[in-house]
């Protein structure tokens, strides 16, 4: 959901639209900003957030407007803990290769095309990722924005809630781990010679 959210907004930016306003966490018309809270998330380290609610209503990718008040925020986190038994392997852009060999030969030029050239270097990784819940509580005032900050604090994720443009700390909070799960995972290595063979590849022979 909140992936979709921001390809909604950078699309309705692109078009010079304005479709990113924070969600609207309050009954009745719409109230101006000196009679609201603005809040809004972010994940800091290897951290990751899903199903963010704040009273009990989900956060937008640019945020929330809410009365000012107590507020009580949940949500998913993800830890996602380096990469391991990373095996690296190639992939050869055969079209390229073949077009830059039948243009030399159109020139008379008859030295082979470089093949490193062609190749570009991945890795599949095994990655553990240790998901559970997170929960903070804080006050907000009216006119005045804030941020939660997930992040990473003597090797457990914490939650610190900010006003924005500040380091005052309003509120904080934890999260308590439910579970892990094993991903494979691919990573970019490089392209080219000196990639190639920092990986292990000496030769592209075969191509």
């Amino acid at each position: 959901m909140r992936l979709f959210q921001l390809v909604l907004c950078l699309s309705l930016f692109l078009l010079g639209l304005h479709g990113c306003s924070p969600v609207k966490g309050y009954p009745g018309p719409e109230r101006p900003e000196n009679e609201i809270s603005i809040v809004s998330t972010q994940a800091l380290d290897n951290l990751s957030l899903s199903n963010e609610y704040l009273s009990g209503i989900e956060i937008g990718y640019a945020g929330i407007a809410v009365l000012p008040g107590n507020q009580e925020f949940s949500a998913r986190a993800n830890l996602e803990e380096e990469p391991f038994n990373c095996r690296p392997y190639t992939e050869f852009n055969s079209y390229g290769f073949y077009d830059c060999e039948k243009e030399r030969r159109k020139k008379n030029q008859y030295n082979d095309c470089d093949c490193f050239d062609y190749l570009t270097v991945h890795e599949s990784c095994d990655q553990v990722v240790k998901e559970g819940n997170c929960r903070a509580s804080f006050k907000t005032e009216a006119g005045k924005r804030y941020e939660i900050a997930l992040g990473m604090y003597l090797g457990a994720p914490v939650v610190k809630v900010r006003e924005t443009g500040t380091v005052k700390e309003i509120g904080s909070g934890t999260c308590s781990k439910d579970g892990q799960r094993t991903n494979s995972i691919t990573r970019y290595v490089g392209s080219g010679r000196s990639d190639a063979q920092r990986a292990g590849f000496y030769s592209c022979s075969g191509y």
